[in-house]
């Protein structure tokens, strides 16, 4: 994971901004400071008069328009008094084009309070796509890509000039003195040698996106940042897309951003925050502290197949430089790797392979569940031997006698937890490991507690601290034990974490 601050810090969340009475028609209602819902990763819901169809930003200000074609300026939301289908601001705010039904105006003289002018002039017809520099303006055409140079506010547009492009263009958005093209084949192209003298580049080239993305939208920010929304509306962001071996960090704000996969969202930048629409909610998100942003790295194992598949991999094992990391095969195959290792050794099963439901480890401590409720434990595991020498089979006739089997198994630095074919759950007090060796077999107490009406337990995750245990019923709703003490690790309640499912789940310490 990398965790970068790639955005001026902000000391107001939402700044009040004066504007003169006759630039405006109304207000929103309630004031920027009811309209926010922090999160705690950096981002913030802001509430809008109505839905943001789209986002433009510039350095003082945000401009959003709804699906009447309205213009609000942000953060306050008054009302603007033109419309528009769209509006495109320069990053310093000195140039602004509205887009309305493919006919581009350019607004002469804005003014420093906003986008606010003395008069609109006609840019270009036919246009599908437009975005402003400083001085330029590049727009996209019947698929073709044109520039417009050397703008300023009392000249906001002049001839365009085509610029060549062996693809259909399908959106264009820029930034100082980089310009990014998506194609109609959803390719993603950048325009090399952009200077002050040549304002138009030089040619066009690839960015390398990773194969599974299918990009949506596009956007440029400060500090050289791209920033594109796949078609799963999956929010992504690079520093280095000009080299040919760029890296992308996804930024994890999907799972309470969308409310419905099939609408496309659309983001937008300025020199100090990021915005982003759903485009079906009263509300955009924006962020103007730090950006999260996370990327799978591929892990090459030696002498392992490239075609091997994984069923499951466990590391709750590995603590620091120390411990195991357990890994299960499509085939039921068992592997076990050191995290200062790259090779591996396999694992004889203490059953046949089909009979294998899933792994739980702890430091010092595997635990083995097959589909009969049966559970193994691996025995000699240490500093000097992470593998452990042998398996024992785990008495459970306490519960057994009682007709329970155990369907989904986890085990804590201290405690085990356990859930059975019921949606039952239970509970152990005692360490993986010394289990492992006792001779005799731990307690098991049955847990209070019952997840939605209409549903049953199927899983339990309980971490590195007995605090934290966490369960997945058979519709995917997530829960959390509450009430979990030193002194009562039962805890009291199961408590509903809203708005978001999952089908696994892991702890880290």
């Amino acid at each position: 994971d990398i965790n970068l601050s790639v955005l001026k810090p902000s000391q107001e969340v939402c700044v009040k901004t004066d504007f003169e009475d006759p630039l405006a028609q109304d207000t929103c209602d309630t004031s920027p400071a009811d309209n926010l819902l922090e999160h705690n990763d950096g981002w913030t819901r802001v509430s809008t008069p109505e839905i943001a169809q789209y986002l433009s930003a510039c350095q003082g200000y945000v401009c959003m328009s709804g699906p009447s074609r309205t213009i609000h300026i942000g953060p306050d939301w008054r009302r603007l008094d033109y419309r528009a289908v769209d509006l495109a601001l320069a990053p310093d705010g000195q140039l602004v084009w509205k887009l309305d039904f493919g006919v581009a105006s350019a607004l002469a003289d804005v003014t420093t309070q906003g986008p606010v002018g003395s008069r609109w002039e006609t840019a270009a017809r036919g246009v599908e796509s437009v975005a402003l520099s400083d001085s330029s303006a590049w727009y996209v055409t019947q698929g073709k890509v044109y520039i417009q140079t050397e703008l300023s506010r009392s000249i906001p547009c002049r001839e365009g000039c085509q610029v060549p492009c062996q693809t259909l263009a399908l959106k264009v958005c820029c930034s100082h003195n980089m310009v990014w093209l998506l194609t109609t084949d959803y390719w993603l192209l950048w325009r090399a040698g952009i200077t002050e003298q040549c304002c138009e580049g030089t040619h066009w080239q690839q960015v390398n996106v990773p194969s599974q993305l299918q990009v949506a939208d596009i956007a440029l920010g400060p500090y050289n940042l791209g920033w594109l929304v796949d078609r799963n509306n999956c929010v992504y962001f690079s520093d280095n897309y000009a080299s040919e071996n760029c890296l992308w960090w996804q930024v994890l704000i999907r799972n309470y951003l969308f409310e419905n996969n099939s609408i496309l969202c659309q983001i937008s930048t300025n020199d100090n925050s990021i915005w982003v629409t759903n485009r079906i909610s009263p509300f955009v998100y924006k962020n103007s502290t730090s950006i999260k942003g996370h990327r799978w790295n591929e892990v090459v194992i030696k002498n392992l197949t490239t075609q091997l598949r994984w069923r499951q991999i466990t590391a709750e094992g590995v603590f620091e430089e120390k411990g195991s990391l357990w890994l299960l095969s499509s085939a039921n195959d068992l592997f076990h790797l050191r995290p200062d290792c790259d090779s591996v050794n396999v694992i004889a099963l203490p059953c046949r392979a089909e009979d294998v439901a899933s792994l739980t480890a702890a430091p010092h401590a595997l635990w083995l569940l097959t589909h009969s409720g049966q559970i193994y434990v691996r025995q000699g595991m240490g500093d000097s031997c992470p593998q452990g020498d042998k398996w024992r089979t785990l008495n459970l006739e306490q519960i057994s006698d009682k007709q329970v089997t155990l369907r989904h198994v986890s085990c804590g630095c201290d405690i085990i937890w356990a859930c059975d074919t019921k949606g039952d759950m239970y509970m152990a007090v005692g360490s993986p490991y010394l289990i492992a060796t006792d001779t005799f077999s731990p307690a098991w107490v049955q847990v209070d507690g019952r997840p939605l009406s209409n549903t049953h337990f199927v899983k339990v995750f309980v971490g590195s601290e007995t605090h934290i245990v966490w369960a997945l019923d058979n519709k995917n709703n997530i829960y959390v034990r509450s009430g979990i003490f030193h002194d009562y690790q039962l805890g009291t309640d199961w408590v509903l974490v809203p708005d978001l499912q999952a089908a696994e789940i892991t702890i880290s310490g």
